[in-house]
């Protein structure tokens, strides 16, 4: 896609996008805020448990969002391609990172530091009040998406012969 600048086609973001609801000019605002970034292949963008407000927009390539389970054990719980954003929990309630983030491949990364999206907001509330929106649409998309794999595997447990209900036994 280029530079925040030089983004070949702005017209690519559907409804699934960070910059869905927002018109031409209100998406050049927001990208004139925003930072450019490399990453090689396997380089962290953050850690489980930093201090960090930014939310990223994966400009080109792609980043795993890895959760640690116990002490030895991690799970890949988001691969965030082109187009999509990650890191939209600390950038909404300023808490530590949940999970760490790598990068798939070579990857360019757009971010909007929560300090640079306050202005903004104050400055341009219906544009504020967009990017809230969308981001409540990714949020909501990605909870239904982890309820129905939960629940499914729920249902596959309990349709096992040979699980046991300790309740019962």
């Amino acid at each position: 896609m280029g530079t925040k600048g030089e983004m070949n086609d702005i017209n690519q973001f559907d409804k699934d996008s960070f910059f869905y609801l927002l018109d031409e000019d209100e998406k050049k605002l927001v990208l004139a805020r925003m930072q450019s970034s490399n990453f090689a292949l396997g380089e962290s963008i953050f850690k489980e448990g930093d201090n960090d407000e930014k939310l990223y927009f994966v400009e080109k390539g792609s980043v795993s969002l890895i959760k640690t389970i116990g002490s030895d054990m991690n799970k890949t719980i988001l691969i965030a391609p082109e187009g999509k954003i990650f890191g939209e929990f600390s950038f909404i309630d300023g808490g530590v990172r949940s999970a760490t983030a790598l990068a798939s491949d070579t990857t360019e990364l757009l971010s909007l530091d929560r300090k640079d999206f306050d202005i903004l907001n104050k400055e341009s509330p219906e544009i504020g009040a967009k990017i809230y929106n969308n981001l409540l649409l990714t949020l909501t998309r990605r909870i239904r998406k982890t309820s129905e794999a939960h629940w499914g595997t729920i249902e596959k447990v309990i349709n096992n012969q040979d699980w046991i209900n300790p309740d019962v036994a």
